[in-house]
């Protein structure tokens, strides 16, 4: 997505975006709600996650992801080793 594409969502407010998951089944509202309480720049996503948001829901993933980083944050995919340690 452009740059472009990043200022739209700019533009939508927490609240916005948030009456708009209440329509999904997904947990992404958690995500947006915990990216407006801290002011930490990065959040951490465990990457079975987004793969899931991806396949599942992958407009409106992509609508969140952008407006968090619209916000100055930067999702961190966490994947776990192959042996199952963090």
């Amino acid at each position: 997505m452009t740059n472009s594409g990043r200022d739209l969502w700019a533009d939508m407010t927490k609240q916005d975006l948030l009456a708009e998951l209440r329509k999904t089944r997904t947990d992404l509202r958690r995500l947006v709600e915990a990216a407006s309480r801290t002011d930490l720049r990065y959040l951490v996503v465990p990457g079975g996650a987004v793969r899931a948001w991806e396949n599942r829901e992958p407009r409106i993933w992509a609508k969140v992801r952008d407006w968090i980083v619209s916000q100055g944050k930067t999702i961190v995919e966490l994947e776990r080793r192959a042996n199952g340690g963090p």
